[in-house]
């Protein structure tokens, strides 16, 4: 539903169509010169005049149309077209929608992936070659150390997992990682980590979508849960090794070898803690309805 204009309505009479405050005039100080009922914005605070030259202030904030919008650090959304700068038809940045800007970009245009319109329940997604597409902020730590995380991940891959075939569409931490220092995942569907990984009983290298969710609770890979589409998925294999993820986000690809993804990221979402059954199942249902995948 569209949200309508603000009236200004005097004695039961509409004075005018609309109510906006154009050029606010910010005020100095809480004693600068005032009138009761005055109101003042700027990009940080909303300030009013509660009486004769004293001001209040409140502070605001991003708003994430999330159903969990605490503890969101990193928040890549494909179909939100405001967020994705193209270069012609490819993707040279991607901002993070969490206000943490931590954006991610690709300068070199033969690396940059593709925006490719109405594909996923009539929506936007961000589609990598598996050759060389890659998109990086070598700087970003969302969740630093060993602290607990939950990641929502929608893709998918077309390349069917064999062996040692990891394409990595998420990998978080440093390039050259000490161990336990970067945590990936891949279409197997595993969690990996330098030195360690949790393997799940379920893939998701057919070509179609998903959403993944794996939360965090505890300080080794060990302590992953994975589910897909909201069905929980059993640990068959896992090395054991202590977390200490470094700076880094890299979405696509491995930054350093060639575990490239052939297929579709719709949406990322990493929260800096362990969320409840009933918040993941809630962020669940947000994805689902979005993307149509049930």
């Amino acid at each position: 539903m569209a949200i309508q204009p603000s009236q200004l309505e005097i004695d039961n009479i509409v004075a005018a169509s609309g109510l906006r405050l154009s050029n606010p005039t910010v005020p100095a100080s809480s004693t600068d010169t005032g009138t009761q009922g005055d109101i003042s914005w700027d990009s940080n605070y909303l300030y009013v005049c509660t009486s004769g030259d004293t001001w209040k202030r409140a502070a605001m904030s991003t708003w994430l149309d999330l159903p969990v919008s605490t503890n969101v650090e990193l928040w890549l959304d494909a179909n939100d077209s405001s967020t994705i700068t193209l270069n012609g038809s490819t993707v040279s940045q991607w901002d993070d929608k969490s206000g943490n800007n931590y954006h991610i970009s690709q300068a070199t245009a033969s690396n940059q992936p593709a925006y490719v319109t109405s594909v996923l329940n009539s929506k936007n997604i961000v589609r990598f070659d598996g050759v060389n597409d890659i998109m990086s902020n070598a700087s970003a730590q969302p969740v630093a150390g060993s602290a607990s995380r939950t990641i929502f991940y929608v893709f998918s891959c077309n390349t069917t997992f064999t062996g040692w075939q990891y394409e990595y569409g998420l990998y978080f931490g440093l390039a050259s990682p000490v161990n336990g220092g970067v945590i990936a995942i891949s279409q197997e569907l595993a969690v990996r980590v330098s030195n360690g990984y949790r393997v799940f009983n379920q893939s998701n290298d057919d070509g179609s979508h998903a959403i993944i969710s794996a939360v965090q609770d505890g300080t080794n890979v060990s302590n992953y849960s994975m589910w897909k589409n909201g069905n929980a998925l059993s640990a068959t294999s896992t090395l054991s090794k202590e977390l200490n993820i470094g700076a880094g986000i890299h979405v696509g690809a491995h930054p350093q070898i060639s575990n490239w993804l052939d297929g579709d990221i719709a949406e990322v979402i990493v929260y800096s803690s362990a969320l409840s059954t009933s918040d993941r199942e809630s962020v669940e249902s947000y994805l689902s309805n979005k993307w149509g995948i049930t």
